[in-house]
């Protein structure tokens, strides 16, 4: 028996003069930014809005991120956003989320290993009722496909693993702590082909 497709959500956005860098160049925090809006406008449109999140007093804190910028995006460049939930397994959560430009072309692609925290900060299970719409493949067929792309994965054991200095919760109820390209030194400074981890 074959699994259902992923539950997928895809927005458009428009590079901004001031999302990008002297070259013109979109910023790669700027892609995570997309990403984080893109998971909030997903959860929402299946009935996990933030007053779903607040009523529960649980939160996402992002625990690790992968960024590839595969092609120049510039300002004013239209791109279609599409994230989906590509695992998830006790209280971690795995999206890759894509953008493609205005011939279809792929500019980039994020994954994004999340955790839930409760209102104490303490990694906590993903409510059932999650599995509904995020649920499409068994634990073993997503092990077989990350160890088959090489891709890292693990639930997070302690909660020194998920906590970090300096969080903020945004609007969306995301923990987060974000950094722009300057403030670590990538090389894939103004969206420029390359890869940031």
């Amino acid at each position: 028996m074959s699994s259902p497709p992923p539950d997928s959500c895809s927005e458009p956005y428009r590079v901004r003069f001031d999302e990008c860098g002297p070259d013109g160049l979109i910023r790669t925090s700027v892609l995570l930014r997309y990403t984080q809006d893109l998971a909030g406008v997903h959860s929402a449109s299946r009935g996990f809005d933030r007053s779903w999140y607040a009523e529960r007093g649980i939160v996402w804190l992002v625990r690790a991120a992968e960024v590839a910028v595969v092609a120049p995006i510039r300002v004013g460049a239209e791109l279609v956003g599409t994230t989906v939930v590509v695992g998830f397994r006790r209280v971690w959560a795995r999206r890759r989320t894509e953008f493609h430009d205005a011939d279809g072309t792929l500019a980039s692609w994020v994954h994004i290993d999340w955790v839930l925290l409760d209102d104490r900060g303490v990694p906590t299970r993903i409510p059932k009722e999650f599995d509904a719409v995020f649920a499409t493949r068994t634990r073993d067929e997503w092990a077989e496909a990350f160890d088959r792309e090489d891709m890292w994965w693990a639930p997070v054991q302690t909660t020194e693993e998920v906590l970090v200095e300096g969080v903020d919760i945004d609007g969306n109820v995301h923990s987060h702590h974000s950094r722009d390209e300057k403030d670590h030194g990538s090389a894939a400074v103004g969206g420029c082909p390359g890869r940031v981890v």
